[in-house]
C-alpha cells in the first residue's frame, strides 16, 4: 500500500436531513473529545494516530449508518448514497 493513503482518513458527514446535521454534531464533538484525551494520553506518537485513524473511521461508518436509519453501525453496508 502507498505511504500517501495511509496519511489520511475521510470522515463522510450526511447533511441530507436536519436529524442529520444534529447526529453529525454528535458525533464530532465525541470524536474531539476522544481526541483530546487520546493527545494527553502515555500511548506513543505513532499509537495516538494508528487509534486516532480507527476512531475517525469508525466515526464515519456511524453516521452512515445512522442516514441510512441503522441505530448501530454494525448494521448497513458502510456507504451512504455511494460514499464508502
Amino acid at each position: 500500500m502507498n505511504s500517501k493513503n495511509n496519511n489520511c482518513v475521510r470522515i463522510t458527514i450526511p447533511l441530507g436531513t436536519y436529524e442529520q446535521f444534529e447526529d453529525s454534531i454528535l458525533e464530532i464533538e465525541e470524536l474531539l473529545t476522544y481526541f483530546k484525551k487520546l493527545r494527553r494520553s502515555p500511548y506513543s506518537q505513532a499509537d495516538k494516530i494508528t487509534l486516532a485513524k480507527g476512531s475517525v473511521r469508525i466515526s464515519s461508518r456511524c453516521l452512515k449508518s445512522k442516514a441510512n436509519g441503522f441505530d448501530n453501525h454494525l448494521y448497513g453496508n458502510g456507504s451512504y448514497k455511494g460514499a464508502v
